[in-house]
């Protein structure tokens, strides 16, 4: 597997990704809330992170040990720059937007400050590198295959009806759970897999990235958790911040379009041609219109 950031594998969380499946249980339980809370863990103690984490605090010292850490002080220390550098997130679910029960009147205001306050967290050092990387590979690959199951379906119907609309390259596999296997079968080396992957992940998600990983295909994970069982077999980790207060697929939808735009500006020379070929065929019959429509009253 390629590099998940430039120096993404030699931090304590790429380190933690890449070893968590081969821990025991209770230091696997603890490893994953450390990816997802590595924020928060800078000022716990190692028997308030037990607590936390549902494990006893040996579990927390042979998890520093396996990591080849002398003291949990230090391992807190480069949780800390980590989370700094790479803006690490933690888990959250639709309940929780539900869970405030304090009366208040300006619910659009918390959604939309809560909002902006997620999109400037998501960007960071290493976002922009891995969003740079995953168009490069967009560009160079033959075919760009999109596959988003359950909660992630909507993302990534929306990414590919975008793009399907300026570029012949673009294969939406996300409609046919029931062929998944079928049409994996059609991914060739040389081609990409774009997958979303947020929490809850579905199972089938997961055995597509790591068909395509054993296959040497290559492929972009978007997710809301750097602790996604499908880590492990992407080349590129797109990692956007959840919200602990509320459900927000907003990062997500900002990404996408951002990718559209750049994907899009980079291929100009054919892209902008094709969209003025479709905008006036679609014109010419009658399926849309750039005339003002006039209703009488």
């Amino acid at each position: 597997m390629e590099e998940l950031s430039n120096d993404f594998n030699d931090t304590v969380i790429g380190k933690l990704i890449r070893v968590k499946e081969e821990l025991p249980r209770k230091q696997k339980m603890l490893a994953n809330y450390i990816i997802e809370n590595s924020e928060q863990i800078g000022i716990m103690t190692a028997k308030e992170l037990a607590d936390k984490a549902n494990v006893g605090t040996t579990t927390v010292m042979r998890l520093t040990n396996r990591l080849n850490y002398n003291s949990f002080n230090v391992l807190k220390k480069d949780l800390y720059n980590a989370s700094l550098n790479y803006g690490l997130t933690t888990w959250w679910h639709l309940k929780k937007s539900f869970e405030n029960d304090q009366p208040t009147n300006n619910t659009v205001g918390h959604v939309w400050e809560e909002v902006i306050t997620l999109l400037e967290k998501t960007l960071s050092e290493a976002f922009y590198f891995n969003f740079n990387k995953t168009i490069n590979l967009m560009l160079e690959s033959s075919r760009i295959n999109i596959l988003g199951l359950r909660s992630s379906k909507i993302a990534a119907n929306y990414l590919g009806f975008l793009l399907e609309e300026f570029s012949p390259k673009i294969n939406q596999i996300s409609n046919d759970a029931e062929f998944l296997y079928d049409r994996l079968l059609q991914i060739n080396k040389g081609e990409i897999l774009i997958i979303f992957g947020h929490s809850p992940f579905a199972v089938q998600s997961v055995e597509a990235a790591k068909y395509c990983y054993e296959n040497g295909i290559q492929v972009i994970l978007i997710t809301d958790l750097m602790s996604s069982p499908i880590t492990q077999y992407s080349s590129i980790l797109l990692n956007v911040k959840a919200s602990s207060k509320q459900y927000s697929i907003v990062p997500t939808i900002t990404l996408i379009e951002a990718l559209v735009i750049e994907y899009g500006r980079r291929t100009s020379d054919h892209s902008i041609e094709h969209l003025d070929k479709l905008g006036r065929l679609l014109n010419e019959k009658n399926i849309t219109t750039s005339q003002n429509l006039k209703f009488k009253l």
